[in-house]
């Protein structure tokens, strides 16, 4: 196999409009910190380290002070923590993997990363990484199965994870090994122990220890629950000195073995979910959890704790009268080298490093990796630099609330005595934002609730001081010892609610405000009913009265374990007009897991839009929004309502974002102009596989909405615009998300005193765009369209790539992107044109968005199937075509010469259209050359080549592709000699 140049080359690439958020492009700034997970230490150079988060793989060469993103080429969601190991003897190759079971090396430190080949039986799915020491490419992978018969859950690889074989005779069959560790005193390396997660109530071994290099297994520890029906696993495995080894049972507790994991002894300790062993003493393991930190010790007979919590907290102003809130570790790392630091990842509040001395103290470090998950997103109405962003953590501390002053250059959290895990609703009171010293905002979330009760609050929170200081509004809600409110989803406030209408700043502050959420628990008998889920406030959250419990809104219980029937509100409006009606958007859970019993589901029970004309005295369903696909069991159960907007100009008129992804994959808006009275289908440009989250007025016209939706690699969400058009009576929503996350976004904003910068809440902090001119929208702004050469048969100028006389700018299937690249190549322009397709509608496939140039780089390194890489020197082309269901798209790269036979055309994305199982760079079967420098692509919806799963969207991603060994012809020149072939 050849090695020598795979992910070898770097193109330097400035795709015009890429720099920043004011070039029509999203970009992100912040908030940095959040959920942080592996910390990983180069072991030739500690200045060097590397982090993974939701966002992926960072790298610090500062000796983990600050972070940049090392994570080209991974396409991981953004829900599952990515775990890393480092090659110690060859330490620019390292390892991850996803959740979807693809593994990933990089060869230069982070730089570009490359998706392994799936050699894994079917069903088996990565669990665990080691690197084998004193060996370069040899990795060891823990895996996991839900089927039967697979055998011994261990695999190895001595050609750096090119392919796997399975190993660990004497382990137990199908048990995951979601640890392993080898012993450092073997000089030959041989020696390891592996931990498992061993089966519901079955006293199997969870600790085994191969000294043949993993070939065959013997038991060291027998379950640690006898009896109990628990599933045992051991999470972390450490080796300290002389013998020294520590495990940690999940939260379960911590076991010490003092003969290299041949017997062991249980300390006692609980509630831990990360280890590392000392590196100097060898009766010392450093220990952090959910509300713990510090160290154990062993004295030879006995253990004892020590914390060490000082400092580690998100919010030192959230405290229970005795400390600050816990931050949750989720692992610990030693920097080695001249100045040993012990490092903690932590599950919402970022990295910490370990100060030395008499008193030793967590400091949070300078430039966290970027991990936050922002849900929610606020600007001052008269001040927009100002603008605040909500955290969502759901049940560890974090920070929870952030803001920036300068328009997102940077972020600081905002969060003095706001005692939240997470915030997903905020909201502003119009009448105080004359001052911005003394605007008052709202924020509902919820609190640390996996922490003990003195730290749990009821989730709303009120400031005064523009977010500078906040109170907690727990007046007549129920009392924490009697369950919280859960999570708060949405605020309102009652614009007419001022002392003396109407109001303005001169006459403020609100008095009204309404929350609605997941509500408390009540627990009556079997039956646990869901209360102040709708509340309301008319002192500005000083007391609240609930309203779900008044005629018409839909009941919320549980039923045991067994039946379910929840209504949860997730979205409130108010009518401007007359703030008296009340709409509240809801989901719906219906289960029954025991059909054998007297407790059946109730068909009665409603859910979707209600609305109250009464200010909650009294609701109503209404009426003639979609039902959920199972309409014969719940015929009164709509889909679910993600978001309602009351339009500010023309109160009658009515938005709805609606979805039942989990039993129809369906997202859907509806508009209606009657108040609800009746409803017309707005969907037209939405991919309904994906998950619509946040609806948004354009501040200026009401008549812009914008919508954001959720997906995955495989199925990237979006942020759509919509114009409506009031003659044809018709809307086109138009994606515009480029330089967005896959999983895209929750929450959008749009700056009110220009309505073409927008913010958008993702999994990694708040990312940014500044729309520019874009007559036929399709991405590219006009003045990037407009420098693109002319043709033979064009219009003798700058601005039309395809020749066929018309300005690319104004015709909506038809894109042209300026690149400048150094490579061999020169200054590149691609140009991509539909030829011709077929679709749903008459009017099919005229329409392209999101269509841009991609730096190779960015994507996957492409390699065959003997480990060599296989070349992408020039751009990578993305567009999407909608209402398509099969189009004929030429691409042509101005300039290029493809003649040489090794030239081909090749798609980067899932083999099945949605699909994250097989995912990387494929051959495109139907491409043909038209050209020296035009490709023909023949691409259909639902189908190899396209990502999205509907039957009238394709979205694409690919570009040229060179089997030649060599990348530049001379080097990175200047004036650099174009190739004349792919190989000379």
């Amino acid at each position: 196999m050849q090695t020598g140049r795979f992910l070898g080359s770097c193109l330097c690439v400035l795709i015009t409009g890429a720099a920043s958020a004011g070039d029509a492009e999203w970009t992100s700034t912040g908030p940095l910190g959040g959920r942080v997970h592996e910390i990983v230490f180069d072991p030739t150079n500690a200045q060097r380290a590397y982090a993974t988060t939701l966002g992926g793989v960072f790298r610090s060469v500062d000796g983990g002070n600050s972070w940049t993103s090392a994570s080209r080429g991974i396409v991981a969601d953004t829900n599952y923590p990515l775990p890393l190991i480092i090659d110690a003897e060859q330490p620019t190759k390292l390892y991850t993997f996803d959740s979807w079971g693809r593994i990933y090396r990089t060869d230069n430190r982070g730089d570009n990363w490359a998706i392994l080949p799936d050699t894994l039986p079917s069903d088996v799915h990565p669990s665990a990484l080691a690197d084998k020491p004193g060996f370069s490419c040899v990795v060891f992978l823990g895996t996991a199965t839900s089927d039967v018969g697979r055998g011994a859950m261990l695999f190895k690889s001595t050609d750096c994870g090119q392919s796997f074989f399975q190993i660990g005779n004497g382990l137990p069959t199908d048990d995951d090994v979601v640890s392993i560790a080898f012993d450092p005193a073997d000089l030959t390396h041989n020696t390891l122990l592996v931990g498992l997660t061993t089966a519901f109530g079955v006293e199997d071994h969870a600790i085994w220890r191969s000294t043949d290099g993993g070939l065959t297994f013997t038991p060291t520890f027998s379950t640690f629950y006898p009896g109990q029906n628990v599933r045992p696993q051991v999470t972390q495995i450490s080796f300290g000195p002389g013998g020294s080894v520590w495990a940690a049972a999940g939260s379960y507790s911590v076991f010490h073995s003092t003969n290299a994991g041949q017997n062991w002894f249980d300390t006692s300790a609980t509630g831990v979910s990360a280890i590392v062993a000392d590196p100097v003493d060898s009766d010392i393991v450093w220990v952090g959890g959910a509300e713990i930190a510090g160290n154990l010790e062993f004295d030879g007979s006995s253990y004892a704790f020590t914390e060490i919590i000082t400092g580690l907290t998100g919010n030192a102003t959230y405290d229970n009268g005795i400390r600050s809130v816990p931050a949750g570790v989720d692992r610990l790392a030693w920097r080695g080298g001249a100045s040993p630091k012990l490092f903690a990842s932590t599950e919402g509040s970022g990295i910490f490093g370990l100060t030395s001395g008499a008193g030793p103290t967590w400091v949070s470090v300078a430039a966290n990796p970027a991990g936050a998950g922002i849900r929610a997103l606020a600007i001052h109405p008269s001040n927009p630099q100002r603008i605040f962003a909500g955290q969502a953590t759901y049940s560890i501390s974090s920070p929870a609330l952030y803001r920036t002053d300068n328009g997102g250059t940077t972020w600081a959290p905002s969060n003095i005595e706001l005692e939240a895990a997470d915030i997903q609703a905020l909201a502003i009171d119009p009448t105080t934002t004359a001052n911005v010293a003394t605007t008052t905002v709202y924020a509902g979330g919820r609190s640390a609730n996996n922490l003990p009760d003195e730290f749990k609050r009821n989730g709303l929170y009120r400031s005064d001081d523009g977010g500078q200081s906040w109170l907690a509004l727990d007046g007549n809600l129920p009392p924490i010892a009697d369950r919280s409110l859960g999570a708060v989803r949405a605020l309102a406030l009652d614009g007419n609610s001022c002392a003396l209408p109407p109001c303005t700043t001169a006459n403020g502050p609100l008095q009204r405000v309404y929350s609605v959420g997941h509500g408390r628990i009540r627990n009556d008998l079997a039956i646990a009913d869901d209360t102040h889920r709708v509340i309301r406030s008319n002192d500005r959250g000083v007391t609240w009265v609930a309203l779900d419990v008044n005629p018409g809104f839909p009941r919320s219980n549980r039923i045991g374990t067994t039946l379910g029937q929840r209504v949860t509100p997730t979205s409130i409006a108010i009518n401007p007009n007359n703030t008296q009606v009340v709409y509240v958007g809801t989901e719906a859970e219906f289960f029954d897991y025991d059909t054998g019993d007297d407790e059946d589901l109730d068909p009665a029970r409603e859910s979707g839009l209600f609305v109250s004309t009464n200010a909650g005295a009294t609701w109503s369903r209404v009426n003639g929004l979609p039902m959920k696909i199972n309409s014969t069991i719940y015929p009164n159960a709509s889909l679910d309502v993600v978001d309602v907007l009351v339009d500010p100009v023309n109160s009658n008129v009515l938005w709805v974002a609606m979805r039942d992804l989990f039993a129809s994959s369906t997202s859907t808006i509806y508009r209606s102009g009657n108040a609800g009275a009746s409803w017309q289908l707005m969907d037209n440009g939405i991919n309904a596989s994906l998950e619509l989250r946040d609806l948004a007025f354009d501040p200026q016209n009401p008549n812009i909405v914008y919508a954001t939706s959720g997906g995955n690699g495989a199925n990237p969400g979006a942020v759509y615009r919509g114009v409506w058009d009031n003659g044809t009576q018709s809307m086109l929503w138009l994606s515009i998300s480029v330089g967005l996350p896959a999983e895209s976004a929750f929450a959008i904003a749009v700056d009110p005193a220009n309505p073409n910068l927008l913010h958008a809440g993702t999994d990694t902090g708040v990312h940014s765009i500044t729309r520019a001119p874009d007559q036929d929208g399709d991405g590219i702004p006009d003045d990037d369209e407009n420098m693109a050469p002319d043709v033979p048969g064009g219009l003798n100028g700058p601005g039309d790539g395809n020749g066929d006389g018309i300005l690319d700018s104004a015709q909506r299937d038809v894109g042209s992107s300026v690149i400048i690249i150094r490579d061999p190549h020169g200054s590149s322009a691609v140009t991509s044109i539909i030829v011709s397709g077929t679709g749903p509608s008459p009017d099919a496939c005229n329409q392209a968005v999101d269509v841009s140039a991609i730096n190779s780089g960015e994507l996957a390194v492409d390699i065959d199937a003997r480990g060599n890489e296989i070349l992408h020197p020039f751009p990578a082309r993305q567009f999407e075509i909608i209402e398509c269901a099969t189009a004929i798209i030429d691409v042509t790269y101005h300039g290029a010469d493809f003649t040489a036979p090794d030239w081909s055309f090749r798609y980067f994305g899932p083999r099945d259209a949605g699909d994250q199982e097989e995912f990387g760079w494929y051959p495109l079967p139907t491409v043909t050359r038209t050209g020296v420098s035009t490709w023909r692509l023949q691409l259909s919806a639902d189908g190899f080549g396209s990502y999205r799963p509907e039957l009238d969207a394709i979205r694409f991603v690919g570009g040229p592709a060179c089997n030649d060994d060599r990348l530049y012809a001379d080097g990175l020149e200047s004036t650099p000699t174009v190739m004349a072939s792919c190989v000379e």
